[in-house]
């Protein structure tokens, strides 16, 4: 019973570390694709 438990727990931590690091590429992606914006748009749009 303890080693199923630990078993679980292994998965559970996979999981979450998993879905963190997708997580965390998706917003890094968005944040690169907003950084390279002005390059693309020209910065007007940029400057206030």
């Amino acid at each position: 019973m303890g080693q199923d438990k630990q078993l679980a727990l292994y998965f559970f931590y996979l999981e979450m570390a998993t879905t963190l690091f997708l997580s965390i590429t998706s917003l890094r992606g968005l944040l690169f694709i907003d950084l390279n914006k002005p390059r693309i748009n020209g910065d007007q749009n940029y400057k206030l």
